[in-house]
């Protein structure tokens, strides 16, 4: 059980949670003895966990802007 960071319910016995990244930055990666160029990408700095419901909140918010 987990407590959304969308809703501020607590998650029901068995409720699978969801991963959202709220935050992340770029990361750029040195060259090492296996991989000959430098290589770039994104790390995740901070994430929530959320219900199916804060999902579908979430992703109505995102539609709205």
């Amino acid at each position: 059980m987990f407590r959304c960071a969308v809703t501020g319910k607590v998650s029901a016995p068995g409720e699978p949670a969801h991963r959202v990244v709220i935050e992340r930055r770029a990361r750029t990666y040195a060259a090492d003895k296996h991989h000959a160029v430098e290589s770039k990408g994104w790390e995740i700095v901070r994430e929530v966990l959320v219900t199916a419901e804060g999902l579908k909140q979430l992703s109505m918010r995102q539609l709205a802007t």
